[in-house]
């Protein structure tokens, strides 16, 4: 019986096979594992690419391909012309860094599912081995989390081109915590303090229509 081949294109030896080369192939077996959960390779995009891996290869010299790498860190000068980046399909996970100057679309191949890592971001997707690419840390829930060095939470528009970012003043001259209110408000009322940090919403104190008559009032 032949050699088969494992999701990360390791050769998986038949009995009695390969006679002076046994070793060899399992050197490279051992590199390519070493790769998927440890290898960092950098890959320098001009446009589109697919990354390499071979899957049925039964060499007895070790390739470093990259996308058998674990961490995969993109750079270049694609200067804001978006390329595609197809992704081995198997299942598999990456981190990636994009410095590449523009957005990355990773793909899979045919899928519908592809994640797009913008441009001086960092990602952590997963290949499903059916074509799809998806973001590992969606709806990730954390019970606590610390944005080091006045650092902003973004919330991205739709596109992904602009964002609403919060972030703590420049000096805080005391640690403390805003509890959210438990409710939405009604029409017209701002967010307010009890001064402990339970946030509430309530009248905001002038209407427009008053704040319009005392400006003709006091001229």
């Amino acid at each position: 019986m032949p050699s088969t081949f494992s999701n990360l294109g390791l050769t998986i030896q038949a009995t009695g096979e390969n006679s002076g080369t046994w070793g060899e192939l399992t050197n490279v077996n051992l590199q390519r594992i070493d790769n998927a959960i440890a290898g960092v390779i950098a890959v320098s995009l001009t446009g589109n690419t697919t990354l390499a891996f071979s899957t049925n290869s039964a060499s007895t010299t070790f390739s470093d391909e990259a996308g058998r790498n674990q961490v995969i860190l993109f750079t270049g000068t694609l200067a804001g012309s978006t390329a595609t980046v197809t992704l081995p399909n198997i299942e598999k996970q990456y981190y990636i860094q994009n410095n590449a100057g523009a957005s990355v679309i990773l793909t899979a191949g045919s899928g519908a599912a592809t994640y797009t890592v913008q441009s001086g971001k960092d990602a952590i997707v997963f290949v499903d081995g059916s074509d799809e690419v998806a973001n590992a840390i969606d709806n990730l829930q954390l019970g606590s989390l610390d944005v080091l060095a006045q650092g902003e939470v973004r919330f991205q528009d739709t596109a992904g081109g602009q964002y609403i970012g919060l972030r703590s003043a420049g000096t805080v001259s005391a640690s403390f915590t805003l509890t959210l209110p438990s409710a939405d408000g009604s029409s017209g009322q701002a967010i307010t303090t009890n001064g402990a940090g339970v946030l509430s919403f309530s009248s905001a104190g002038i209407s427009t229509g008053k704040a319009i008559a005392m400006a003709m009032v006091f001229g």
